[in-house]
């Protein structure tokens, strides 16, 4: 039951989400241009997604891409594509501590 005026029902995809982002193009650490534009996330907590951050789509989109980026320069392509699990989990964890509560 909602009271109305003062509660609002937003409905959250609990399923993993596929984010097209606009292109961000940034070099390696050996002048190789990597491309990021997509951004795969998967809403955990929905209560803490709509309650603790203004828009969560955008702020995630624009967490994940500014990581990639840091990533991506501060590695050689050369080790780029053969550790991109690493990166991956890389890439996780830090979304992971940036969006708990707490970070």
């Amino acid at each position: 039951m909602l009271i109305p005026g003062v509660q609002q029902m937003v409905r959250i995809d609990l399923r993993t989400v596929v984010l097209d982002v606009p292109a961000r193009t940034s070099s390696s650490h050996d002048n190789v241009s990597v491309k990021v534009n997509r951004v795969y996330f998967r809403v955990v907590d929905p209560q803490r997604a709509v309650i603790q951050v203004e828009k969560f789509l955008e702020a995630t989109s624009q967490l994940a891409q500014r990581r990639c980026a840091r990533c991506s320069e501060s590695t050689a392509w050369m080790k780029c594509w053969p550790e991109r699990d690493k990166l991956n989990t890389d890439i996780q964890r830090v979304l992971d501590s940036q969006t708990t509560p707490g970070a």
